[in-house]
């Protein structure tokens, strides 16, 4: 599995060196007619490519953040859940081995 993941990043390393190699042509970035900034195509590419990446972890962060906290809460339960039980004698064990049969 190594192997395969270290053959797909050099192939995506020399894919992007390529791209970086093929846009080396001066352009000029203009905002408003008043910000003017020349510049190889690839740095505006790679520019815009971080742009867009930041932007996404950005709005997935809470999201991820969100489910996080749900998942302590619901381990934390679980626990109490499991402590309780065992106050009660009831074990969380099955208490028949029933083999799987495919």
């Amino acid at each position: 599995m190594k192997i395969i993941k270290t053959i797909v990043l050099v192939v995506l390393f020399l894919m992007l060196l390529w791209l970086a190699m093929q846009n080396t042509n001066e352009v000029t970035f203009s905002m408003a007619d008043t910000i003017r900034i020349p510049a190889p195509l690839i740095v505006f590419l790679f520019g815009f490519f971080a742009l867009g990446l930041l932007v996404g972890v950005a709005i997935l962060l809470p999201k991820n953040w969100g489910l996080r906290w749900d998942v302590r809460k619901l381990r934390k339960e679980s626990e109490q859940q499991k402590a309780l039980l065992a106050q009660h004698g009831v074990t969380t064990e099955p208490v028949v081995d029933v083999p799987l049969v495919m």
